[in-house]
């Protein structure tokens, strides 16, 4: 397993270099439509904008940059191997289909984390507003169980991609609804917190935010972060698994 993790980190950074000038237009875009969103929104509420709702805004941006990078490498990874016609192959090898798909996408994910941690450091120098990072092991605790939301959402989206092949407008509009999402208040409807990845978010920014640490919240707080992510996570598997069933059923797994 672990020689195939390393063979895919190895396959994606080359590709990365490769086509450094489009990974590069990405970022660019991706921080276009950031400042849009940023100084839109300050020029709607006002130019006082507060320091704290600036943190929470660039923290929210960021975590919807990294939703769309897990998201969409699970679902182009099947994609990709459906164009070139390897993914029957990539099926019928000793490792499990889903181990294949998940290995590949998170050595996307390791090559995309360094783009994600160059675009925040980017959004806070120019917006002049720094996030807190001294409680690493909070900060890396919380978004590790935020990302169960977005692996799982990949995993059931990828689902729909094997059985329909062409998912691309449906995979755009998950985008706005993500972000939607992240900006959802979290407090302001005990309902809220049921809804991935809500709650995790509003405790990452009391951390990254507020300065607090995950020793400072209750049990309650654990469980609307941990239930959600691992509901999603296992909902997505399941999804994945029975399509990639009924797919290989009616023999259009290999089909573009």
């Amino acid at each position: 397993m672990l020689m195939l993790l390393k063979a895919y980190i190895k396959k994606e950074a080359i590709i990365a270099k490769r086509y450094l000038a489009n990974t590069i237009g990405g970022g660019i875009t991706i921080f276009l439509v950031f400042l849009l969103i940023f100084y839109g929104y300050s020029g709607v509420v006002g130019f006082n904008l507060g320091d704290d709702s600036k943190e929470s805004l660039i923290l929210s941006f960021t975590i919807w940059i990294l939703a769309l990078s897990i998201y969409q490498n699970i679902t182009d990874s099947i994609e990709e191997e459906t164009r070139i016609g390897t993914i029957e192959q990539l099926y019928l090898s000793r490792y499990s289909f889903l181990s294949v798909i998940t290995f590949k996408s998170f050595a996307m994910l390791l090559i995309d984390l360094i783009q994600i941690i160059l675009l925040l450091l980017l959004m806070m120098l120019v917006t002049q507003t720094f996030l807190d990072f001294q409680s690493l092991f909070s900060i890396l605790f919380l978004t590790i169980f935020i990302s169960l939301n977005f692996w799982g959402l990949g995993y059931a989206l990828a689902g729909g991609v094997l059985l329909y092949k062409k998912m691309g407008t449906y995979l755009q509009i998950f985008q706005f609804i993500l972000l939607g999402l992240m900006f959802v208040p979290a407090e302001a409807n005990p309902l809220f917190k049921l809804i991935p990845p809500v709650w995790g978010l509003n405790l990452l920014q009391d951390v990254m935010v507020n300065k607090s640490s995950i020793a400072a919240f209750s049990l309650s707080d654990y469980l609307y972060l941990i239930i959600p992510g691992l509901i999603s996570l296992l909902l997505g598997v399941i999804i994945f698994k029975r399509s990639l069933s009924k797919a290989t059923e009616k023999s259009i797994l290999g089909f573009h």
